[in-house]
């Protein structure tokens, strides 16, 4: 997406809001910032770093669509915020698209793929609980592995401001990993990660998303549509004069691995028929790939689900406990690989160990 010249629109002013408005004005846009608050959190940053971009605090009515192509909503705006109602509505009417953070994330992906071939990994978690710790315990894994990390989003800093510096320093990092909020998810349906996870689903911001079903498929976006391969992200950006039309030819978003906790069945519902898959729980893994734990002489162990294959690479379909293997018989034609005993983290509680 090309945004040097175009006319945007962000709506709120907090961290997002801010990022969003920074980003745009840095890649070249026309920059206008609207909010109801009369003092938001981010008036006084935007006005010293941003001394030309435009800003509407107070009353909102559709006016103030003026002669936008692009409408940005903060996450903390619900869909259907009374206060911002009249111009999602011009906007949707006169057929402006509206996005977000995670849009300008990914479309600036996008771009340095094209641009200088870069193509990281990324790594997206969301769910109701433990999606702060999931995604520092997950970037802290990568750097001990020896990649360059970025760990951004709802966990903050913005992943935009985050992208923002390490573009200025020229240090891209190898992998990226997001924790991504329900509302940051909002609409997102072009999203592409290597990996995705919903760690758990229970009723919350249900104000916000108007019933359970709708935070559930916002939760969801996180592993976009259709798509199967998460390297093939758009391969160049609309050539100038193109409409500032969401999502990326073709239309369907480069997927990759979903991971699910088979603990929860509102979380094995959110599958997908043709998708790799690997799931995670307390209980012993049961399909080759999925995480679990087992114990062996009292002691608990992360272990992964391996296919057990004979010398000659022939599945076995029965077999006895081994040495240096779970001590209780795996499933029928699977081998355990003990990972780490689960004492072994520093983060104590079951619900951290799976």
């Amino acid at each position: 997406m090309k945004l040097r010249d175009a006319s945007v629109l962000v709506l709120g002013l907090g961290e997002s809001g801010l990022a969003m408005a920074r980003w745009c004005a840095a890649q070249g846009a026309v920059v206008r910032v609207a909010d109801s608050r009369s003092t938001p959190p981010g008036l006084a940053a935007l006005q010293r770093e941003l001394p030309a971009a435009q800003v509407h605090c107070g009353n909102l009515g559709a006016e103030l669509l003026g002669d936008a192509q692009l409408v940005l909503r903060s996450p903390g705006i619900a869909p259907h915020a009374a206060e911002f109602a009249a111009l999602v509505q011009a906007a949707t009417a006169r057929g402006v698209p509206l996005a977000g953070e995670l849009h300008l994330f990914q479309w600036a992906l996008d771009a340095l793929c094209a641009e200088r071939g870069y193509a990281p990994k990324v790594v997206a978690i969301t769910g109701t609980n433990g999606k702060t710790t999931v995604t520092r315990l997950a970037g802290l894994m990568l750097e001990r592995a020896g990649w360059s990390v970025a760990v951004a989003g709802n966990i903050s800093p913005s992943m935009l401001d985050v992208l923002q510096a390490r573009v200025a320093q020229d240090d891209l990092p190898q992998a990226w990993v997001l924790e991504l909020s329900s509302f940051q998810l909002h609409g997102m349906r072009t999203f592409a990660a290597d990996a995705a996870t919903v760690l758990n689903l229970t009723q919350d911001h249900l104000d916000w998303h108007g019933d359970m079903t709708a935070y559930a498929a916002d939760k969801a976006n996180i592993f976009g549509g259709e798509g199967n391969d998460p390297h093939a992200r758009s391969p160049s950006l609309p050539p100038e004069g193109a409409s500032l039309a969401l999502g990326r030819p073709g239309g369907e978003a480069a997927l990759g691995v979903m991971l699910l906790n088979r603990d929860d069945p509102a979380v094995l519902a959110l599958q997908r028929p043709g998708r790799r898959l690997r799931r995670f729980g307390l209980q012993p893994p049961q399909q080759p790939g999925d995480w679990g734990v087992v114990c062996e002489g009292g002691i608990d162990w992360l272990a992964r689900a391996l296919p057990d294959l004979d010398a000659e690479g022939a599945l076995v379909t029965a077999k006895s406990p081994r040495r240096g293997k779970s001590a209780a018989p795996p499933a029928a034609g699977l081998t355990m690989q003990r990972l780490m005993p689960a004492e072994a983290l520093r983060i104590q509680g079951a619900h951290n160990t799976a």
